[in-house]
């Protein structure tokens, strides 16, 4: 899954749902089909075909969609334990907590 501009490096991009899917898949073609065509044009154009998809083809992208959530949460709880791990252990190893020291005063 690739990562969004911006975001931390290891955030993976949140999961599509189906018309999202179906977006990503369409527009190209239909780029190439109607190349004067601008973002609004295409866009209704989209949500007509969307509109206009048998059922049988929406389940396929909510497939899709599915799929991808479950990547997702699976790559965010991989990240969750690491970061679980790298966080330093504030319990002693009795199990309690260790005192922290009072901040310096150097004037």
């Amino acid at each position: 899954m690739a990562t969004k501009v911006g975001s931390p490096a290891t955030q993976p991009e949140a999961a599509c749902g189906a018309y999202t899917w179906f977006c990503k898949r369409s527009r190209p073609a239909l780029m190439l089909a109607h190349p004067y065509w601008g973002v609004a044009e295409i866009g209704l154009e989209i949500g007509d075909l969307w509109v206009a998809a048998s059922s049988a083809e929406k389940q396929h992208y909510q497939r899709v969609a599915n799929a991808d959530n479950a990547s997702y949460e699976q790559e965010m709880a991989f990240l969750q334990q690491v970061e679980e791990r790298r966080q330093p252990s504030v319990a002693g190893k009795d199990g309690g907590s260790i005192a922290q020291a009072a901040p310096c005063n150097h004037n």
